[in-house]
Order: C-alpha cells, then sequence, then structure tokens
C-alpha cells in the first residue's frame, strides 16, 4: 500500500512539473516529463488520460492544430469527465473546433467553460470564450451579433479582450455600417501591447 502511495505522489510530482512545462512552453522539457510517466507500470485511466492531454496541449502550443484536434477527440471519445476538469484543455478543444468550423461543438465547450470557470478565475479566457459565441451568433445572425459585440466591448475588464472584440467590430466598416470608428480604434489598438489572439486580427486590418 505504501509503495502504490509513493508511485502516486511520484505521478503527481510528475504531471504538476508537466503542466508548468507547458504552461512555459517548454515543449521539449514536457516531452521528458511525459516519458517519465510512460515508465509507470500499470498505467490507470487517469494517467493515460492525463498523458493524452497533455500531448494534445503541447500540439496545440506548436501550431499542430490537426494533430492537436485529433488528439482532443480521442480525449473527448475517451475520457469526457478529464477533459473538463482544467480550463486549459477546454479551451483549448473549444478554440481547435473553432478554428476548423466545427462550431457547434465549439459553442457547447465555450459553454462548458464559461459555466465551469467563471470569469473571477480566469477572467481574459472567460471574456475570450464570450466574445467567441458572439462570434458563432454572428454568422447565424449578423446584425444582432454586431449589437452584442459592441455590448461586450464595453464590458469587458481585460484590455486585450476588449480590444480583440473591438477589431471584429471592424469587420462591419467593410459593408459602411460598422458600429466603431475604425481609424481611431486601430490607433489605439497599435499602440498597446498584444497578445497573440489580437497581432493576428490586428494585421488583417492593417493589410
Amino acid at each position: 500500500i505504501e509503495q502504490r502511495k509513493q508511485a502516486q505522489e511520484e505521478r503527481e510530482a510528475l504531471f504538476k512539473d508537466l503542466e508548468k512545462e507547458i504552461q512555459d512552453k517548454s515543449e521539449q522539457e514536457a516531452e521528458k516529463v511525459l516519458n517519465k510517466i510512460n515508465q509507470f507500470e500499470g498505467q490507470h485511466e487517469h494517467v493515460m488520460g492525463s498523458r493524452l492531454l497533455a500531448l494534445a496541449s503541447i500540439a496545440y502550443s506548436r501550431g499542430l492544430y490537426p494533430k492537436a484536434i485529433a488528439l482532443y477527440d480521442k480525449a473527448h471519445q475517451d475520457y469526457p469527465e478529464l477533459l473538463t476538469q482544467e480550463p486549459g484543455p477546454l479551451f483549448q478543444i473549444a478554440e481547435l473546433y473553432f478554428r476548423v468550423e466545427r462550431l457547434d461543438e465549439a459553442e457547447i465547450f465555450y459553454r462548458e467553460f464559461i459555466e465551469r470557470f467563471p470569469a473571477s478565475e480566469v477572467n481574459y479566457l472567460s471574456e475570450i470564450a464570450k466574445l467567441r459565441l458572439a462570434q458563432i451568433e454572428s454568422f447565424k445572425r449578423p446584425l444582432a451579433a454586431e449589437l452584442e459585440l459592441t455590448k461586450l466591448s464595453n464590458e469587458m475588464k481585460e484590455p486585450e479582450s476588449r480590444n480583440l472584440t473591438l477589431l471584429y467590430l471592424l469587420r462591419w466598416a467593410n459593408r459602411g455600417d460598422a458600429l466603431v470608428d475604425v481609424d481611431k480604434v486601430l490607433n489605439e489598438i497599435g499602440s498597446e501591447p498584444m497578445s497573440g489572439f489580437v497581432y493576428e486580427e490586428y494585421l488583417l486590418h492593417r493589410a
């Protein structure tokens, strides 16, 4: 019993190391930790599921989106409860489905993310999830979505998510009915530090 307890503690320590390496984008170090995890005999469901999610997260951080989707699809099929226990994997699978236009699935995971992880815990990602839901709605009802995006831009507390929302609003400017001042928005956002989310969208408008 003592040996099993010690082995479990070692596994938990390794997973904490793995999570840190992934968050720090140290993929090579993360893979070393994964190799250590693979050395455990009699791996149970929790270990195998966590390993699968870790591999998916590494693929996501490297931009290997088809591989990440395949891994998350398997995790969703085999370990659905494990997938939704932490904010990172849950948000990433929603983002991946959004990128490949599996919008019905993306919407389900964004809503579950918002429900499970309130803004007080992961404010920036919660706001991005709300923005994504508004974007999905825009494909169904463009005018209603524009009003919702405008409302979101005024409610968001995090500068990056607010800026990203404003940039999406600029897409209506091409039709001549945007509710925001295009030049003013671009100049203001261009003067601030930008995350990857914001920078990609900003470049599209400056091209």
